[in-house]
C-alpha cells in the first residue's frame, strides 16, 4: 500500500494539471494508476509467497507430510475460491428467480381470494440473443403478468410462464444466463417454496 502512494500522488498531479487546460481529463494519469496496480499486485504475490514459506517451515517440524498436506489444502482453497469467483455473476443472475416466483405466489393467492381462480401466463419475455430480456410494458390484462402484486420487471435474465393444472398453478422460470444451451428450470406452486427441478450445477 505504501509503495503505491507515490504513483497515486503522481496520478492526482497529472489529473490536476490536465484540468487546468481542459475539461476532458478522464484518462489523465492512467499510466501511474497502472503502475500502482502492478505494484500492489506484486506486493500481494510477495506477501502470499512469504506466508506460504513461513507455513512450510513451521510445519516441517511435524514431518515431511505436514507441509505437503498444507500445500494441497491451500491449492484446494484457491481452486474453490477461483470457481466461486468465476460463477459469481451467473449465480447473481439466477438470484432473481426466487424473488419473482415468490411474488407470483402471493399475487396468485390474492387473485384466488378475489375471484376464486388463478390466472395463466404465457412464456415471457421474448428470448434475447445476448444480455437481459425486456418485458412488455402493457401485458394482456387477463394474464398472470397483469396481476396486482406481480408488477412485471423491466428486464430479467430468465423467462417465466404460469400454467394452470387441476385447481392449482405452476409458475416456472427458465434460465440460461451463460447461453450454453443448458437451461435451469425453477418451479413454484400455490403451496411450498420455490424449488429447482433441473441439475443443481450447470456451470
Amino acid at each position: 500500500m505504501v509503495a503505491c502512494a507515490p504513483f497515486g500522488f503522481l496520478s492526482h498531479r497529472a489529473v490536476r494539471a490536465c484540468q487546468e487546460v481542459s475539461d476532458r481529463c478522464a484518462d489523465a494519469g492512467w499510466i501511474w494508476q497502472v503502475l500502482a496496480s502492478m505494484t500492489l499486485l506484486g506486493a500481494l504475490v510477495c506477501l502470499c509467497a512469504a506466508l506460504i514459506g513461513a507455513g512450510w517451515r513451521a510445519l516441517s517440524r511435524f514431518g515431511r507430510w505436514a507441509p505437503r498436506l498444507f500445500v494441497a489444502g491451500l491449492l484446494v482453497f484457491v481452486a474453490t475460491a477461483f470457481n466461486n469467483y468465476r460463477t459469481l455473476g451467473l449465480r447473481s443472475k439466477h438470484a432473481e428467480v426466487r424473488t419473482l416466483l415468490a411474488a407470483m405466489q402471493r399475487a396468485q393467492a390474492a387473485e384466488l381470494a378475489r375471484n376464486g381462480a388463478y390466472r395463466a401466463g404465457a412464456r415471457a419475455p421474448a428470448l434475447a440473443e445476448h444480455g437481459a430480456m425486456e418485458w412488455a410494458s402493457d401485458p394482456p390484462l387477463t394474464s398472470a403478468w397483469a396481476l396486482p402484486g406481480w408488477s412485471s420487471p423491466q428486464r430479467t435474465w430468465c423467462q417465466y410462464e404460469v400454467d394452470l393444472i387441476a385447481g392449482d398453478f405452476i409458475a416456472r422460470a427458465m434460465c440460461d444466463v451463460d447461453r450454453d444451451g443448458a437451461v435451469a428450470v425453477y418451479e413454484a406452486r400455490s403451496k411450498g417454496s420455490v424449488r429447482r427441478v433441473t441439475a443443481a450445477d450447470l456451470w
